[in-house]
């Protein structure tokens, strides 16, 4: 019984140890650069700089608009995901104006659903450790 009891416990430790090493930087990059794969199976907890911010350019499929503003939360439900940006700025392509809902409002946001979305630019502050 208390060989089980110790086993339960080893096991909970290892658990816990191992989850703390893969959020660990350093090892997450020499495991990226050794097997050139993420350890994450969210794309989005690599490219996301959440200690500086990072701004996107979401253009939408089928449509001549772009919006531009900064990440602020996303939801993620398979082909129902959604993309708030804040404070953003909305590019009308074809006739080469452009909204800014903060000229106007004190805060603005946008919520878009991914599968509406055809490609994303992201930007990110000079000093940025995303790329280290």
């Amino acid at each position: 019984m208390s060989e089980i009891i110790i086993c339960i416990i080893i096991a909970c430790i290892s658990a816990f140890l191992i989850y703390r090493l893969l959020e660990f930087k350093a090892f997450s990059k020499l495991i990226e650069n050794v097997t050139r794969k993420s350890i994450n199976s969210d794309v989005w907890r690599d490219i996301i700089d959440h200690d500086k911010g990072t701004a996107l350019k979401i253009y939408l499929k089928n449509q001549a608009v772009s919006y531009t503003g900064k990440l602020w939360v996303r939801e993620e439900k398979g082909n129902d995901s959604w993309i708030v940006i804040v404070d953003y700025i909305c590019n009308y392509i074809d006739d080469n104006k452009e909204f800014n809902g903060i000229e106007f409002f004190k805060s603005t946001a946008v919520a878009i659903n991914l599968r509406e979305v055809e490609r994303i630019e992201l930007f990110y502050e000079k000093d940025t450790k995303i790329f280290e």
